[in-house]
C-alpha cells in the first residue's frame, strides 16, 4: 500500500501542497484529478521519491519513500513521468530493458527472466513490433507506451502514472488504461494516475481525489467525486455531469 501522510510541499514562499493525506490500497486504481498547476504531478513526484516534502511523509508498505536506496525503491515502485527524454539512440528493447536495472548483478548483464520480464512489457503495450527500432524514430504516443512497457518490466506493485494517456490516440488510451486496470484488479497492484480528461477517470478509476488549492477537495468514487459542486468550483466554470449511458459512470461537460 502507498501511503501519504500530512504531505506538505513548498516551493520557494508558494505552498503546492499542504498537509495532503491519501492511500492507494492493492487492487485498486486512484486517479488524481484538478486543473493545471494544482500539484498533481508534483504529489506524483513526491510519491517516487524524487522530491521530498517538508512536511509529512510517503510510505510504501510501511518504509518510508525517501529513506530507501533507489535500487530498493525501485523495486517496490515503477513510475512513469510525463516527460523524459529517452535516449535517441537505444532501441526499444534495450529502453525496455532498463526496467530490470535493480535485478542485474554487478556485472549488470540480464538473464533469463529479464529478458522474459521484457517480452511481456512489450507484449501488453502492444509494442512488441517495436522492438528493434530506434527510439529516436518513434512518435510521442509510441514513446510513451514504451515507457510504460518499461515501468511493467521492473515488476513492482505500486505504480505511478503522471498523464499516461498524453499524446495516445484514443484506441492506445483505452488500451493503456484497460491494462492498467487489469493491473490492479487481476495482479493487486496499486495504482496512482494522474488524468486530465475527467471522463477517462470516470470510466476507469475506482477511486478519483480532486485536488484544488493545495488540499484534496474531494475523494471517493467517481460517482461521488465527479458532480457539478465538486467540479465548478474547482475549475472555476460551469460544469455539468450526466449519467453515461452505456455504463451509467459520469459523463462530464464543461458549459461554455
Amino acid at each position: 500500500m502507498l501511503s501519504i501522510e500530512n504531505v506538505t510541499i513548498r516551493y520557494e514562499a508558494r505552498t503546492v501542497l499542504r498537509e495532503v493525506n491519501l492511500s492507494v490500497n492493492a487492487g485498486e486504481v486512484l486517479a488524481l484529478i484538478g486543473p493545471n498547476g494544482v500539484g498533481k504531478s508534483t504529489l506524483i513526484r513526491a510519491c517516487s521519491g524524487s522530491l521530498k516534502p517538508i512536511g509529512g511523509c510517503v510510505t510504501i508498505d510501511g518504509q518510508d519513500v525517501h529513506g530507501l536506496r533507489v535500487a530498493d525503491r525501485a523495486k517496490l515502485m515503477a513510475v512513469v513521468p510525463q516527460a523524459v527524454r529517452l535516449p535517441e539512440s537505444f532501441s526499444v528493447f534495450e529502453t525496455v530493458l532498463m526496467g530490470r536495472t535493480p535485478y542485474l548483478g554487478w556485472l549488470g548483464r540480464e538473464g533469463e527472466p529479464d529478458r522474459s520480464a521484457v517480452q511481456s512489457a512489450l507484449e501488453r503495450t502492444c509494442t512488441l513490433e517495436l522492438a528493434e527500432r530506434p527510439i529516436g524514430e518513434l512518435s510521442g504516443g509510441e514513446q510513451q507506451r514504451v515507457l510504460i512497457a518499461r515501468a511493467l518490466a521492473q515488476s513492482a506493485r505500486t505504480l505511478l502514472l503522471d498523464e499516461p494517456t498524453a499524446h495516445l490516440d484514443l484506441k492506445h488510451q483505452a488500451g493503456v488504461l484497460s491494462l492498467v486496470c487489469d493491473l490492479a484488479h487481476a495482479e493487486q497492484q496499486a495504482v496512482l494516475l494522474a488524468l486530465h480528461d475527467l471522463n477517462l477517470a470516470a470510466q476507469y478509476a475506482d477511486r478519483v481525489a480532486l485536488l484544488s488549492n493545495g488540499t484534496i477537495a474531494a475523494l471517493g468514487t467517481p460517482a461521488e467525486v465527479l458532480t457539478e459542486e465538486n467540479l465548478s468550483p474547482a475549475y472555476g466554470l460551469r460544469i455539468t455531469v450526466y449519467e453515461h449511458p452505456a455504463h451509467g459512470a459520469p459523463l462530464v461537460h464543461a458549459e461554455n
